[in-house]
């Protein structure tokens, strides 16, 4: 299928050929002023202690206007300079001046590098500056740009706890994450739902097998990350869908440094909180990490350094766990006191062994000193393997209200169960990308460009047995201690024995495959120019982009296991105490050998005669509803393809000396295609009334106007203002769900693929001032007027509705997910880093950073706004404060931090039929910390302390109040301690 570029994108291309031709015209007249300044100074920047390029350092004429910044690999370059003596200077933050005089005269076209250093590194062979060189490169980055940024080196907060880069990014301003269960997932900026962040590698999306827009972080190679780029104001030649913002990790190159560079690292991770008893099946305690890095500069074909090669591989366990009190409630839209449970789920240990492993390099190649290509390919595998193992009491037990109170719940009768259930799941993501950038110094034209393909896929293969026992017995609930309620059991056998010789058995599992996939193009043209004596860098590009998802799952109906004594499946092995030894042991049933006993299998091509029955057991050990199986592997299947054109032009104006602004115009285009399974009540068959499937075709366009401002009316101080457009796709679950017709009550439950993505205007206010050397503090305020908000709706068909061919249900009730609604967003940010640099001798060292983000939400639901809520922020995943604070100390042979991590209460589901079902995460604090002794200069020995405490997170139902928590999780410390050599 062709696409048709907006007219935009063809006359930005127009205007800047044209441009170009008469410039380049111009430059050929002999008395033109291009042809009497023709001098040019190029050359490198770079750090003398530790070897490392350094970009976006300044390059300057003295007595000029002339600037110019340095590239990622610490390159710049100085044209149509006067031909005569000149005197030069190269600043960066943290660093001494460093000066030069050329004589363009002799030599118009002169080369000089800049190799600063400073008196901060005393020792420089044993110097480990990690914190101090990323502050610097995030101070040096963000400065100049005109949009609201932050950048920070990937090194600036020592190691990546657990391998997982969200563990490093939760730190930086703005930025808050969501958890799994025990590790990062997703992260979102300025306290947006994760689905409104952009996650990019080098500009570029990241495949992320899921079944939501969120990616997920897990997967992402840590290590090959060189930096980050938080973008919370983009601009014209950047992707829309980032109402929140956009995150850009970029990877490491050989260039970024001069030299060989090869580093190997081992470790062991041990979790303090749970130790031996972490995995009491297979004995492992201690989990190892290994890690290559290699990088080099050789010179190939004639040239001479002009091929950089970057090969970083990995393979880390950690073993971690959270453990879990909670209690079911009753929904009551009047939240009668004292509040109902419905069930009291004793606690929950999950165990997670988690392995990433991986291989990602990366090839450039100059072809000249202004053009270059680069070749980057990766693997990662991240291996899930849970054991979650969890006592309850349940039988929809129900407190006997006249002796109990809101602190002391007393069940007369109830049933004790227990859940073990075992889930692996490997996700293997693979990129590609082959990139170039060429920048032709006769026509000061750049041509960049990229090809990029990412694939992930993740299986889910669960086995699960509950395990209920006949028996009733009698217990009182005391929740005085809100953290670790405790249980008295005060009638009938004791559940602590309990040996489930008396009990039904019913096992459940699933095996799913989720897939995605983003195959996409770009090209860019910019060339700077002189517009009414005002210098102008015009850009204009277009790109397209493929996002394929599916999702197939085949799940099991409860089955039940045939018998009542199930005594010989006790598991001996789970001996130990629940929650750090505050409740007494409980039996579990071994699921591992039930599951072998009943001869589980999945049979991907079906049992013979029911292709759509993809499970078998044991018929004398196992009862299966065969239908409803069917139904649950057909039902829940979907495939999803949205194929996104875009177009943009956008100019970058240097009004004054010290004002400068860029405005640009946006065009995107999505078609969205998609395929759910049908429902046909009247066939004979789950297979034939499931296996049919309906596709759906839609599509919206979208302009997004840009306007940014950069002030600087003084040295070090700025201020920022910013106008922007963004969207937020629609989630995909509202696009997917099963289409159910229901011939009885003349009813159609589908999902509506034609929904129109949110979309927002942007307000960004900042200033900030930069301390010398090394040191920031800002002010952010911001405001986000959002609409099309996605609700449920009833209606009646008429025939074709939301772009969708209903006619053959005309007169029908329609039931679907509709755009309605608004949303307003205030927030504020303060954000403050400084390395004390200027101290006297060892206190040189200190270093501090501070960052707040704090939100004020308000909006409506449609149709539905009219539903009072008995709470305040009631816009899902939206969190109203995030912060972090951290102590760093980097001297001689020593590096030492210390971290601190905030994020508050936050709505996590909201039920619009009956709030009091709504379901919010409470606040959560984390404190990490990180050790580096340098040995010598090539062996450094390490520790890591992640989640000292440690820390718990809770969970409220209804209200984020005290009388209607139902969770409180305990996540358990890991302490990884290893050695790292460089040779």
């Amino acid at each position: 299928m062709l696409y048709r570029l907006p007219c935009v994108a063809i006359l930005g291309a127009t205007l800047l050929s044209a441009l170009a031709m008469r410039a380049n015209a111009q430059s050929a007249e002999p008395g033109s002023l291009a042809a009497s300044v023709g001098g040019m100074l190029r050359g490198r920047v770079s750090n003398l202690a530790t070897g490392e390029y350094l970009e976006g350092a300044t390059v300057s004429v003295v007595g000029t206007s002339q600037v110019a910044y340095t590239s990622k690999e610490g390159t710049y370059v100085l044209s149509h300079l006067p031909l005569g003596p000149l005197s030069v200077r190269a600043t960066y933050p943290g660093l001494d001046v460093g000066t030069a005089d050329v004589d363009l005269a002799r030599a118009p076209a002169s080369v000089h590098d800049f190799r600063l250093t400073s008196g901060v590194y005393v020792l420089p062979e044993l110097t480990i500056a990690g914190t101090r060189e990323g502050n610097a490169a995030a101070i040096a980055r963000q400065e100049r740009e005109i949009s609201v940024v932050n950048v920070v080196a990937a090194d600036a907060f020592g190691s990546i706890a657990n391998g997982n880069i969200g563990a490093f990014m939760q730190r930086l301003p703005g930025v808050a994450v969501t958890t799994s269960t025990v590790e990062i997932q997703n992260i979102s900026l300025r306290g947006m739902s994760p689905d409104f962040t952009v996650l990019n590698m080098d500009g570029t999306p990241i495949a992320s097998a899921s079944e939501a827009r969120a990616q997920v972080v897990g997967g992402i190679p840590a290590d090959f990350i060189e930096s980050v780029e938080i973008v919370k104001t983009p601009s014209a030649d950047m992707s829309a869908d980032s109402l929140g913002g956009t995150v850009n990790l970029k990877t490491r190159s050989a260039f970024d440094r001069a030299g060989r560079h090869i580093s190997l690292s081992a470790a062991a991770a041990y979790n303090t909180t749970y130790g031996r008893k972490l995995d009491p099946t297979y004995g492992e305690y201690l989990f190892p990490s290994f890690k290559l890095q290699y990088s080099d500069t050789l010179s190939v074909l004639g040239g001479k350094q002009n091929l950089g090669v970057t090969f970083v591989a990995n393979n880390e366990v950690y073993g971690l766990v959270r453990a879990t009190v909670f209690a079911v409630f009753q929904p009551n839209w009047n939240y009668i006191s004292p509040s109902r449970p419905l069930r009291v789920n004793y606690t929950s240990h999950q165990f997670h062994r988690q392995e990433r492993a991986g291989a990602n390099m990366r090839v450039d190649y100059k072809l000249s000193e202004g053009s270059r290509v680069s070749f980057t390919a990766g693997f990662t595998r991240l291996v899930e393997n849970m054991e979650r193992l969890q006592p309850t009491f349940m039988n929809n037990a129900v407190p006997n209200l006249t002796r109990s109170s809101e602190d002391v719940w007393v069940f007369d009768r109830a049933r004790y169960g227990a859940v073990h259930d075992l889930v692996y799941r490997p996700t293997d993501t693979w990129r590609w990308s082959l990139q170039g950038a060429h920048d032709w110094t006769g026509s000061r034209v750049k041509v960049s460009w990229d090809l990029t393909y990412s694939t992930s896929e993740r299986y889910d293969i669960r086995r699960g047995a509950t395990v209920q026992t006949l028996d009733d017995i009698a217990f009182i609930w005391d929740r005085t201690n809100r953290d670790f309620p405790t249980l008295v059991q005060t009638g009938g056998r004791d559940y602590r024995t309990n040996t489930f010789n008396n009990a039904q058995l019913t096992p459940a599992a699933e095996h799913r495959r989720t897939t995605n996939e983003i195959p996409g193009a770009r090209l860019t043209l910019e060339r700077p120019f002189e517009l009414l004596r005002i210098p102008t860098l015009l850009k204009t590009g277009f790109q397209i982009r493929h996002d394929r998802r599916m999702d197939h799952r085949e799940r099991t109906n409860q089955g039940r296991a045939i018998g009542s004594n199930f005594s010989t499946y006790v598991d001996r092995n789970f001996t130990f105490d629940w929650v750090g030894s505050r409740y007494p042991h409980s039996n579990v049933i071994d699921t591992a050998r039930f599951f072998r006993d009943a001869g589980y299998r999945y049979i991907p091509e079906g049992i013979g005669g029911r292709p759509g029955l993809k499970f078998s057991f044991h018929p004398d050990l196992v009862t299966l509803n065969a239908d409803q199986t069917v139904v649950n592997g057909l039902r829940d299947s979907y495939w999803t393809r949205e194929t996104i054109p875009a177009a943009f032009v956008q100019g970058v104006f240097r009004l004054t000396d010290t004002l400068r602004t860029t405005a640009g115009l946006r065009y995107e285009r999505t078609d969205v295609a998609v395929k759910t399974p049908s429902d046909i009540a009247s066939a004979a068959t789950p297979e034939i009334r499931y296996g049919s499937y309906r596709e759906f075709d839609s599509g919206y366009k979208n302009w997004f106007p840009n306007l940014q401002f950069r002030y600087e009316p003084w040295k070090r101080l700025l201020f920022r203002a910013a106008y922007s457009t963004t969207i937020g796709r629609p989630a995909i679950a509202d696009l997917t769900t099963s289409f159910v017709q229901n011939d009885t009550n003349a009813t159609v439950t589908f999902a509506n693929p034609g929904l129109k993505p949110q979309r927002s205007q942007n307000y960004d206010l900042s200033a900030e001032y930069y301390f010398e050397p090394v040191g920031v503090v800002s002010v952010s305020v911001f405001r986000k007027s959002i609409k099309n908000y996605v609700t449920t709706t009833a209606f009646t068909i008429s025939g074709k509705e939301f772009g969708l061919d209903l006619e053959e249900f005309a007169g029908w009730q329609g039931i679907t997910k509709m755009n309605s609604g608004t949303a307003r967003v205030d927030g504020v940010e303060f954000n403050y880093t400084q390395q004390f640099t200027f101290l006297p001798g060892v206190f040189k060292g200190f270093g501090v950073f501070f960052n707040w983000t704090a939100l004020s939400t308000r909006g409506n639901y449609g149709a539905l706004g009219n539903v009072k809520l008995p709470f305040k922020n009631a816009l899902v995943d939206f969190n109203p404060q995030t912060g972090n604070a951290g102590l760093s100390y980097a001297y001689g042979r020593w590096d030492v931090r210390l971290d601190w991590n905030f994020a508050d209460t936050y709505l996590d589901r909201l039920d619009l039929n009956d709030p009091s079902g709504s379901v919010f995460f409470g606040r959560r604090t984390q404190i990490d910390a990180f050790l580096k002794y340098k040995l010598s200069r090539k062996l450094q020995l390490f520790m890591d302390a992640v989640n000292l405490g440690p820390s718990h997170r809770t969970n409220y139902t209804g209200r984020a109040t005290e009388d209607r928590r139902a969770q409180t999780h305990g996540w358990s410390t890991v302490v990884t301690a290893g050695v790292k050599a460089s040779l």
